[in-house]
């Protein structure tokens, strides 16, 4: 085979590896029917002893002996009748023992000299001779064209090296028909094994494959009858392979398993053992090919076939779900004899794979991440790094390292897709650990490599939170206006967060425009009771008391609603409008809980504005349940006056009451819920704590400060001269 391959493909990569293998190995010896060639005997003498010393050592195939017995008698008894076929046996011999080129030079002169059936002997010894030595021309000139007549079986069976030669040369349709005539012969011979052979390997390489099934099985026969044992071998061997190309699965596994069964020792036992488990995972026997893989493990662990048996092993396993073992065959895959060079790096991804078909994400990324950090420049590094994304996204997207993948293979179709959503969870993230400035850098990095992404509005919603809470409110407020317009729930929330952060910068008036633009674009807010009393109080702080009455007018939050009808009622007082402070506070009376601190200031001023109108008796029940309810200045204060009023018409003197100015709200949250909008809780969304009475101070308020008797009483002149 060798021989043939270095004869048709001289230049190529097989044909190097040949010459290399051929180095390798003994002298081939063929095994060969040099035997059916008896030399004939003769009676009397010393040469009759000598021949039938020859004889012995030819029927017990001691060659050595042989050939040193023929030497001898062609020395001594070059004359004698048997020494044409002394000459024959010392040829054969020669062959039988690997050395062509010897044989070569004794059974040449016969070939030419002799004639009948030792001549046929002569040029099928000398054809085989020279074939071994890969001369094809020098098999030519030895065998002839087509059997000789008188040279009968040998001649015929001669045309076996004359069709090896036409095979060696390539020629294919000469070589088949000189094996078919070897092979009809009418004569028993083991070379018609070859010739079947030859003819079943034609057929097999044409893809004729029923007609190589057919040869084959004929080879077996005649190589099992002729006790060629590695003719018998090759053809099992073959057989499987025919087989399988064949599709008839279950059959090749057959043969091959027979193989291993007959030749358990042969160099091609591993191979056999390893393409049944191919045929049996193929035609699906799961478990059968598992056994037949563990077994050539077993059997042959240094074998070049070890590695690729637990390769197929694992896939096997996985197959049958068992996930674990298929992971300890591909981990011992790259710790065989036999592993292949990148063996280890196949085996990091056939684990990665196993997690990953199996969605087990979580375990399949560090695999992914072994194999880069160890082998960033193998060619299959961007297919995997395409796979360590998915995984990330798959089943992992919470973990902050995805940040680090995205940023590290941003040259892959994927990234397009999950870059914005990766950015933007980690300005969550980042925010929920407090580090703003980051979470920031976040945000914008979404706005700024992908401003088309349905998270690009998002970010920029979060990144003015996140300046926010850094304190950069005048950053913040600008990152609020980039996404107020439009008319979503995100626009209302931009707005009225953008109002909050002018007011920590201390523009007030940008605040008061931004709430006031709020309630006109958006007036079913969900906050917008709030918004009205923020109003309100920044209107206040102006001096503007009518819109600022207005708008205490609108808060309409039950929490609220007692602070907005104190602070209505004291801008229509400061405005000299009693009638519609009288009217604002008469709404506190029934409003609930009775001891609210807002609701007890506001029922004191609206008795004593009762007693400025002379309605001392509708003032009275008020001081009265004040009294009962509040402690501190409102309780001081009623009971005072209904001390004063039970004085018996006694003029008195005016007393001044002081009230608590009602506090001003904290920027508390947008009524957004989580991730409504890409956004989790921003700073600005969650409610502040309020203490009783009111909410907790956001910010002093910037109310111009006037005399003490304007700011925080009502003065009274003697009732009973004017009633005033």
């Amino acid at each position: 085979n060798l021989n043939i391959l270095l004869q048709r493909y001289p230049d190529s990569d097989w044909a190097e590896r040949g010459r290399e293998l051929k180095r390798l190995l003994p002298p081939e010896q063929k095994e060969q029917p040099a035997a059916e060639a008896e030399p004939a005997t003769t009676a009397g003498g010393n040469p009759e002893g000598a021949l039938k010393r020859i004889q012995a050592d030819l029927r017990d195939h001691r060659d050595d002996d042989a050939a040193r017995e023929c030497r001898g008698f062609l020395e001594r008894y070059a004359t004698h009748p048997s020494a044409p076929e002394v000459q024959l046996a010392l040829g054969a011999v020669l062959v039988r023992r690997g050395d062509p080129a010897a044989a070569e030079k004794v059974l040449a002169p016969l070939a030419r000299s002799a004639s009948g059936e030792l001549r046929a002997k002569a040029q099928y010894l000398l054809g085989g001779a020279r074939y071994l030595l890969g001369d094809s021309a020098g098999v030519r000139s030895a065998v002839p064209e087509s059997p000789e007549p008188r040279g009968g079986r040998w001649s015929a069976l001669a045309q076996l090296w004359r069709a090896a030669a036409d095979e060696m040369d390539g020629r294919e349709s000469a070589a088949a028909a000189r094996y078919k005539g070897v092979a009809e012969a009418p004569y028993p011979s083991p070379l018609k094994a070859y010739a079947l052979a030859a003819l079943a390997a034609r057929a097999d390489r044409a893809r004729r494959y029923g007609e190589a099934e057919s040869r084959l099985r004929e080879t077996m026969s005649q190589a099992d009858a002729a006790e060629l044992s590695s003719v018998s071998a090759a053809a099992r061997l073959a057989l499987g392979h025919v087989l399988y190309k064949e599709k008839k699965l279950p059959q090749a596994a057959a043969a091959y398993g027979e193989f291993a069964r007959r030749y358990p020792e042969h160099v091609e036992a591993p191979r056999a053992l390893y393409l049944r488990g191919l045929a049996l995972k193929r035609s699906g026997h799961a478990g059968e090919a598992a056994a037949s893989f563990k077994d050539l493990i077993a059997r042959h662990p240094d074998s070049s076939f070890a590695a690729d048996a637990h390769l197929q092993l694992g896939q096997v396993y996985s197959s049958m779900g068992r996930s674990e073992a298929a992971i300890q065959s591909y981990q011992e895959m790259a710790k065989s004899a036999g592993a292949k060079s990148g063996a280890d790096k196949e085996s990091i991804l056939l684990v990665a794979q196993v997690h990953y078909n199996a969605k087990r994400y979580k375990e399949a990324i560090p695999e992914y991440w072994k194999f880069l950090e160890r082998f960033p420049d193998d060619p299959k590094a961007h297919e995997v790094e395409e796979l360590l994304l998915t995984s990330y996204w798959a089943g992992d997207r919470e973990n902050p390292d995805l940040y680090k993948a995205v940023e590290r293979f941003p040259n892959h179709a994927i990234v397009g897709q999950i870059g914005p959503e990766v950015l933007f969870r980690r300005g969550e993230s980042l925010m929920k650990s407090g580090d703003h400035a980051q979470a920031a850098e976040a945000y914008r990095a979404v706005s700024a490599r992908y401003p088309g992404s349905k998270q690009a509005s998002a970010a920029q919603f979060r990144l003015g939170s996140a300046l926010f809470a850094a304190g950069d409110y005048e950053a913040s407020q600008e990152a609020y206006g980039k996404v107020q317009s439009g008319s979503g729930t995100m626009a209302a929330d931009a707005l009225f967060n953008r109002a909050l952060a002018f007011e920590k910068a201390g523009h007030k008036g940008s605040a008061l425009v931004t709430y006031e633009q709020l309630l006109t674009r958006f007036p079913a807010y969900p906050r917008a009771s709030w918004v009205w009393l923020e109003v309100a109080q920044l209107r206040e702080a102006h001096g503007r008391y009518g819109p600022a009455a207005e708008a205490y007018g609108r808060v309409s939050e039950p929490e609220r609603r007692a602070q907005a009808l104190l602070a209505m009622g004291r801008c229509y007082e400061r405005m000299k409008r009693r009638d519609k402070a009288r009217s604002a506070y008469e709404k506190l009376v029934p409003l609930r809980p009775r001891e609210d601190a807002q609701r007890l200031n506001g029922l004191v001023r609206l008795g004593l504005l009762y007693e400025v109108a002379g309605k001392a008796r509708r003032a009275k029940p008020l001081y009265e349940e004040v009294a009962r309810l509040a402690s501190g200045a409102a309780g001081d204060a009623a009971r005072t006056r209904l001390a004063a009023m039970s004085g018996g018409g006694a003029r008195s003197q005016a007393q001044e009451y002081p009230t608590e100015p009602a506090a001003e709200p904290t920027p508390s949250a947008a009524p957004s819920e989580p991730d409504r909008y890409y956004s989790s809780r921003s700073p600005l969304e969650e409610e502040k704590p309020e203490p009783e009475g009111g909410l907790k101070r956001f910010e002093k308020p910037t109310f111009r400060r006037r005399p003490a008797r304007e700011r925080g009483t009502v003065s009274f002149i003697e009732i009973r001269s004017s009633g005033e």
